[in-house]
């Protein structure tokens, strides 16, 4: 059996630490307790109403270019997408990103996609 870890991509506030630290410090974190892989999500719309502290109002960190900050960091994880919005993708754009990150990863890209979870995406 082998187990991964979700990156935390969503954020609201993590107070002073900037956002590359939280996720770079999860990553590596993840190598040292013996995970398999890490992985990132996708949301492409942020509600402008949505109240402060909810998920409706965290961002996002785009994951294909997290995951591709990660490939010297964490060389031996398996890279992963939960689920990238792909009706909000051009089609090519999403191929050739994944193949060049599964390229430079030494084939460690696993692309998950989906049509997303919010009616709004």
């Amino acid at each position: 059996m082998r187990f991964g870890v979700h990156l935390p991509t969503y954020w609201d506030d993590y107070g002073t630490t900037p956002i590359h630290a939280v996720i770079e410090e999860a990553a590596t974190a993840a190598t040292a307790l013996g995970y398999e892989a890490v992985g990132a999500n996708d949301k492409v719309i942020h509600p402008a109403v949505a109240s402060p502290g909810t998920i409706e109002a965290a961002q996002v960190i785009e994951p294909l270019i997290t995951l591709a900050s990660l490939v010297h960091l964490v060389p031996r994880l398996t890279l992963g997408t939960a689920v990238l919005v792909l009706p909000q993708w051009h089609p090519i754009l999403v191929a050739k990103q994944a193949a060049a990150l599964h390229l430079l990863s030494q084939q460690r890209l696993i692309l998950g996609v989906g049509v997303g979870w919010r009616a709004k995406e």
